[in-house]
């Protein structure tokens, strides 16, 4: 079959976990099966997916010339020039791995919506681009014939917040990169990460951009409690958003700022060195549709705490230590309880962790999404 790729909404290093998802399960597909795949790409990640994807078998490239950090021109490009680049590319089935797809298309549709956080936490948003999310995402959730969710959680959530029938949406969760499984010895950590990380303490470790939701803030306040107490730096990694400010001004407000470190990104293999070298992974974001960060720390061998909600506990079970409410109090406890944990509970929490963890996994992922859009192909009418 002849499958198109809607990759128009991934500008790399901007969109966080949605590009890892779309890479990743590029990969895995490539990979599985006699498919061509048709990506259509935008003048931002043309270079880099071709770089990754280009000289595979069944892989081609369809690029519309705009840039997708102008919102405006992505929402003309997928309701306007990308239909009629579809309809030019016979294809069997059009995928839209992230939130939107077009409303009008020559070939069945299936569509990736990861949650519902435009509309769960509005404040994420301005209010221009909640708006156009709220019509565009809902717009997807009537018009495709599949609709893939990350997480039960998230189903349950695309559900309630579309109308749309159970039927139509499918749960296919993430995988995890079998790298962060590879246990990295401490110099070959040093190596990678190289002389401007010169970790002098040891880490506590948190991935997430600081949108609001994400409650990065509240982290950095949960430290301030506990930094007297513990010798542990602080790393903050991910791009700055609304919750930025909020970030700053709790930075700002520690006894000693010096020991949080914000770093807005790593490259790829800086990033499974932090997580190796880290005595702690936080994750104190309030929403989440499946929270990849979480997995990857649980494969690294690193202990997590996290506010408990549903998509995390799907992933986490009973390997991940849960905080029952996500303010700064709560989280400094369980902070302080995990790191004073005697080695023996560790090594099984870790233990646990990564055996959890290996249930995850990109292949298992794009077997189902391959499945999932064969069915829509060949649905009619």
């Amino acid at each position: 079959m002849r499958i198109g790729v809607n990759t128009l909404f991934m500008i790399p290093g901007e969109v966080g976990g949605t590009e890892t998802y779309l890479r990743r399960l590029l990969v895995s597909l490539a990979e599985a099966g006699d498919d061509t795949w048709v990506l259509f790409t935008q003048n931002e990640n043309h270079h880099t997916l071709k770089q990754q994807l280009g000289g595979r078998d069944g892989v081609e490239f369809r690029r519309l010339a705009f840039n997708a950090s102008n919102r405006t021109a992505r929402i003309l490009a997928e309701q306007l020039v990308l239909p009629r680049r579809v309809r030019e590319s016979s294809l069997d089935a059009l995928w839209s791995p992230g939130y939107t797809a077009p409303r009008q298309c020559s070939v069945p549709q299936a569509v990736t919506i990861h949650d519902m956080q435009f509309k769960r936490h509005p404040e994420d948003l301005t209010p221009a681009a909640r708006w156009a999310t709220a019509v565009l995402v809902g717009m997807a959730a009537r018009r495709c014939t599949r609709i893939l969710a990350d997480s039960a959680f998230a189903k349950r959530e695309i559900l309630h917040g579309t109308g749309v029938p159970e039927a139509r949406v499918s749960v296919v969760p993430a995988g995890v990169d079998p790298v962060f499984f590879d246990t990295m010895p401490v110099d070959a950590q040093a190596r990678v990460l190289g002389p401007e990380w010169s970790l002098r303490r040891p880490v506590i470790l948190c991935v997430s951009n600081t949108y609001p939701h994400k409650n990065v803030d509240g982290l950095v306040d949960a430290f301030g409690m506990c930094m007297d107490y513990i010798p542990h730096d602080l790393v903050l990694v991910g791009q700055p958003r609304l919750g930025e400010g909020a970030v700053q001004r709790a930075m700002a407000g520690l006894s000693d700022p010096a020991r949080v470190r914000r770093v807005p990104r790593v490259r790829f293999p800086a990033l499974v060195a932090l997580y190796q070298a880290a005595d702690l992974f936080v994750f104190p974001s309030r929403y989440e549709g499946f929270g990849l960060p979480v997995l990857e720390a649980m494969a690294s061998g690193v202990p997590v705490v996290a506010f408990r909600q549903d998509a995390v506990a799907e992933i986490g079970g009973n390997a991940v230590v849960y905080s029952d409410s996500p303010d700064a109090k709560a989280l400094a406890v369980c902070m302080r309880d995990v790191l004073g944990e005697p080695p023996d509970r560790r090594r099984a929490r870790i233990k646990a962790a990564r055996q959890r963890a290996r249930a995850f996994s990109w292949e298992a992922a794009a077997c189902t999404v391959r499945r999932i859009l064969h069915e829509t192909a060949a649905t009619t009418g």
